[in-house]
């Protein structure tokens, strides 16, 4: 099996500005590449967040990968639906989106 191709599944977790949890999410992805799992579970997150009226998000993730793809808006041809859909959803004059160190996320 490519390390980089596996049964994956991921989750997430919507919090206030203070780290009190609103609402946590998870799915499984099958078999796809790790990226592509990343992305979804962002896109998941970022449609959860705007059913529930949130505005004004700050998504944080520990891939530099996935923070160069959304802002960007480039990357292989299997994620690119899934950065159309996620570029759709964020208002970069409002969302931000970061890296952050895995040891605090």
């Amino acid at each position: 099996m490519d390390a980089s191709r596996m049964e994956l599944r991921m989750a997430g977790v919507l919090s206030e500005i203070t780290g009190r949890c609103i609402r946590a999410f998870s799915a499984g992805y099958g078999d796809i590449f790790i990226l592509e799992a990343e992305l979804r579970a962002i896109l998941q997150g970022i449609e959860l967040a705007r059913r529930m009226g949130l505005v004004d998000l700050w998504i944080e993730t520990n891939s530099t990968l996935d923070v160069h793809c959304i802002s960007r808006g480039r990357g292989p041809w299997v994620i690119q639906s899934i950065l159309r859909r996620i570029r759709h959803l964020l208002s970069f004059d409002r969302d931000i989106f970061s890296h952050i160190f895995r040891e605090e996320n």
